[in-house]
């Protein structure tokens, strides 16, 4: 896949998203914290906090 095919069809944010995600993670492990409550912490810094995407409960 060329750098153009990437920037023309990749999501913005989620590549630097999961890498959040790793590192908490990781760094949760390590420390044996609740992972969470890390977690939480981590993903209100992204552009994706506070986004709705329960499938089950009506919107």
């Amino acid at each position: 896949m060329s750098g153009a095919d990437v920037k023309r069809t990749a999501v913005p944010r989620t590549l630097s998203l999961a890498l959040t995600v790793g590192r908490t993670i990781r760094e949760v492990r390590a420390a044996n914290e609740d992972p969470v409550a890390r977690l939480t912490v981590a993903l209100t810094e992204t552009p994706y906090h506070g986004i709705d995407c329960d499938p089950v409960r009506p919107a």
